[in-house]
């Protein structure tokens, strides 16, 4: 009952934002400008806070991160090769459906549940995620867009591989999340501690995150209508909501995580889609009614999608 309650306070949150932006209480712009508000500083400022403060113990990274991005592949493989050999789509759009199939909405849906279902330590051992997330996708999809490009006969050769590297890294380096990463990364292994009156204001701000993450999202939802492309996005939802956290569960089985991590890349990986696939597809041209249905699809379903995977992770381990 517990996790019911969470859940619901979490969604009537999004339903809030969505509801504001479909009556026109706010001003138009005013979803976009919270959005903003929500990704630079915000969820930036609380990352740092976590990872700056956070105890991880006997958390070992390398095991969490196999567990999760194994079922992020694994996804990732099965989606491309749908949309490609059962849907006889481009090589890019294989890249966007398995992009949208695995990329889970970590910021502004997967931080406020974790820590409404499992607090402050579950807040960390998810930023252990949130840290090697984004650069990894990101640079992921670069590169297999730029060898689709070939593929689909739009280009006649790879770009030097230094040129694209380049490229990711300035993205990366210039990203809000990327540097409240780091930032909190570094600050934890120094032995200065921060001033009282930045310590609170950096407190108040990541108390502002996981509430306003959460309206934006539903703000945000109201800019996507159902569209073309109907039968595909459906089938990536699926592969989102129940492909990506069976795996998950299978995995955190393999490599032996602790009940909290099992729980904790579950719940991740059964996740709605983020708006990054979307992102994605608009700067590479194709696949945008896949990943924008894909992303309000998997969020409609995933109030029931994610309480029967928190009621089997919690049975498991």
């Amino acid at each position: 009952m517990e996790i019911v309650n969470t859940l619901a306070l979490v969604f009537a949150l999004v339903a809030i934002g969505y509801t504001l932006a479909w009556r026109g209480i706010l001003r138009d712009g005013a979803g976009e400008a919270l959005g903003d508000f929500v990704t630079t500083v915000a969820i930036p400022t609380l990352l740092f806070r976590t990872l700056s403060q956070a105890d991880f113990g006997s958390v070992t990274p390398v095991t969490l991160w196999m567990t999760y991005f194994t079922s992020i592949m694994l996804t990732w493989v099965v989606a491309t090769m749908l949309i490609r050999r059962g849907f006889g789509r481009d090589a890019r759009s294989g890249v966007v459906a398995g992009l949208s199939a695995s990329f889970s909405n970590l910021l502004l849906l997967g931080l406020p549940v974790t820590f409404a279902l499992f607090g402050q330590a579950g807040t960390e051992t998810l930023s252990l995620i949130l840290a090697i997330h984004l650069p990894i996708m990101m640079a992921t999809s670069v590169i297999l867009n730029e060898r689709a490009e070939i593929i689909d006969g739009l280009r006649d050769q790879q770009t030097d591989p230094w040129t694209t590297l380049r490229r990711i890294l300035v993205s990366l380096a210039s990203n809000p999340l990327v540097l409240g990463i780091v930032a909190g990364v570094i600050w934890r292994f120094l032995p200065a501690e921060l001033p009282g009156f930045l310590s609170e204001l950096i407190d108040r701000l990541a108390a502002l995150a996981g509430t306003l993450a959460l309206i934006s999202l539903g703000l945000s939802l109201r800019r996507f209508g159902i569209a073309r492309n109907v039968p595909q996005a459906a089938t990536m939802t699926a592969l989102k909501l129940l492909l990506m956290p069976c795996i998950a569960t299978l995995m955190s089985l393999v490599f032996g995580l602790s009940p909290l991590q099992a729980e904790i890349v579950i719940v991740a990986a059964a996740m709605p889609t983020g708006v990054n696939p979307y992102l994605l597809a608009t700067r590479f041209g194709t696949g945008e009614a896949i990943a924008s249905n894909a992303l309000l699809l998997s969020t409609l379903m995933a109030p029931i999608t994610l309480l029967f995977w928190s009621f089997v992770a919690r049975t498991i381990f």
